[in-house]
């Protein structure tokens, strides 16, 4: 978590000093993590012997986490998940910091001139977000993998991403789509064997309802502006 909230502080900097948008700035500082990642695995994290795209060493099962029986989902993990969303929400819906972070978020300037510290409060929630980050990746190390192998994240952020767009940025409605992902994910490894289909369909999938959404989200806005100027 401290890992991830330092770097997604990074983030935030270049978003708050240099202008930089977070998707590009984020995107930037993911390609650098991931090759200190590989630096690790391939160099001083080697398993002596083995194929390096094997990954490190297993973790001492002291630190691995416990999981359902015939599952590799842990309760440790569902429970973080769902107090994750939990607190967010509570965060954001019912304490005057959250009304700050989110009056903030919606027009830095206004905020600016109301006294609110803005440029504090935008790399908090990059720290936050990012600590979030942390958490999950933790839960993939320790829950499902049990070392650091390359491919760890296999791009679970920017289906957060695409999550945040879908939900509209609602935090307890993350919580079932990203449910809902992660089923197309899985799904997509048997649609190869069961009904012959490539498993590229789920992302896809998951693009067209992302889309969708968006352009929804667009049209509704721009048919109540123009009601609100005829009016």
């Amino acid at each position: 978590m401290l890992g991830g909230a330092l770097w997604a502080a990074l983030a935030g900097a270049l978003k708050t000093f240099g202008g930089v948008n977070e998707i590009f700035g984020g995107l930037g500082l993911n390609f650098v993590a991931t090759a200190i990642s590989l630096w690790l695995i391939f160099g001083p994290w080697k398993r002596p012997g083995v194929a390096s795209m094997s990954g490190t060493e297993p973790f001492d099962t002291s630190f691995w986490l416990s999981t359902f029986p015939s599952l590799r989902l842990s309760p440790w993990a569902l429970a973080l998940a769902i107090l994750s969303v939990v607190v967010v929400y509570f965060l954001l819906q019912g304490t005057y910091f959250g009304l700050r972070l989110k009056a903030v978020g919606k027009n830095p300037r206004a905020s600016y001139l109301l006294g609110i510290p803005t440029w504090q409060y935008m790399i908090l929630a990059f720290v936050l977000c990012g600590a979030l980050g942390g958490l999950a990746g933790a839960m993939q190390v320790t829950g499902v993998y049990h070392r650091l192998i390359p491919s760890i994240s296999s791009g679970y952020g920017y289906m957060g991403l695409m999550v945040g767009m879908l939900v509209n940025y609602h935090p307890l409605w993350a919580a079932p789509v990203a449910l809902f992902f992660a089923a197309l994910n899985i799904g997509s490894i048997q649609l190869p064997i069961v009904l012959r289909l490539d498993s590229s369909l789920a992302g896809v999938l998951q693009g067209v309802l992302v889309l969708f959404v968006l352009l929804a989200e667009g049209a509704r806005q721009k048919y109540f502006s123009r009601k609100a100027a005829s009016s």
